[in-house]
């Protein structure tokens, strides 16, 4: 006979903890308090569980995030815990990582602020929609309401006054989506066919008929700004801040 599982204390799981969950048995514990550590890590905060370890390269760190999601689904899927730090951890770090590429409008006069805008980075830009594809692919079920958003910044990044680099990866990323017949179907279903919602797989639709067409009208030395100069397209610099947070100091921000 198997022995009866405690039920899940969410209270528990919102406060980060070198123990694992009750609920959790002895390997699914470790499992838990190895990833908890490698989202702290990967938004610059200190480990729980994890000794002698107290910074890591933030795009080494999402490399690890995206293998981990990729390699066991079905360990996140079958315990309600380590569901929980999708929703509650890796989703709402992606969304924060991503501030300066919502932000930043290439070619545009930035807007008065007391800081400066920070370029979207493309080793990061590139590593986060990685992300969001697993998660997408993988776990729309569990995160119907964060894959939503994930597909409005999908849409947002086609924008034309986005660096063409972060277009093309966005592209790439509905491309990956769009052969899977059954996640377009829970798109619509979940989506555009509700009263009062998003109707995402509209938007995907336009922003990609916007993006084709802009490509016909573009002049063959590449995108142009208003006053017929040419836009550079540069991929950002090494930031010492990404989101509002730190790299981390005596790292690498490099691939």
């Amino acid at each position: 006979t198997t022995e009866p599982k405690e039920p899940v204390n969410i209270e528990e799981l919102k406060a980060g903890s070198k123990t694992p969950p009750t609920s959790l048995r002895s390997c699914a514990g470790d499992a838990y308090l190895l990833f908890q550590d490698l989202c702290q890590l990967v938004n610059a905060d200190q480990p729980f569980w994890l000794t002698g370890m107290t910074e890591m390269t933030r795009t080494f760190g999402l490399e690890l995030v995206e293998s981990v999601l990729t390699s066991y689904s079905e360990t996140f899927i079958q315990h309600p815990e380590l569901g929980f730090m999708l929703k509650e951890r890796v989703c709402p770090l992606v969304i924060k990582l991503f501030s300066p590429s919502l932000k930043y409008r290439q070619g545009l006069p930035p807007a008065p602020s007391p800081a400066p805008v920070e370029k979207p980075f493309f080793p990061i830009v590139m590593r986060l929609l990685r992300i969001v594809a697993v998660l997408i692919r993988s776990y729309y079920p569990l995160l119907v309401t964060e894959c939503e958003i994930f597909l409005s910044l999908l849409v947002k990044f086609l924008d034309p006054e986005k660096p063409i680099w972060q277009r093309c990866l966005s592209l790439e990323v509905l491309h990956k989506l769009s052969v899977h017949s059954e996640l377009i179907k829970s798109f619509c279903q979940s989506y555009d066919m509700k009263p009062h919602s998003t109707k995402i797989f509209r938007d995907i639709v336009n922003a990609l008929g916007a993006f084709i067409q802009s490509q016909f009208m573009n002049t063959p030395g590449g995108p142009a700004a208003p006053g017929g100069g040419k836009i550079p397209d540069t991929q950002g610099t090494p930031p010492a801040i990404v989101g509002g947070m730190p790299v981390g100091g005596g790292v690498s921000p490099q691939p």
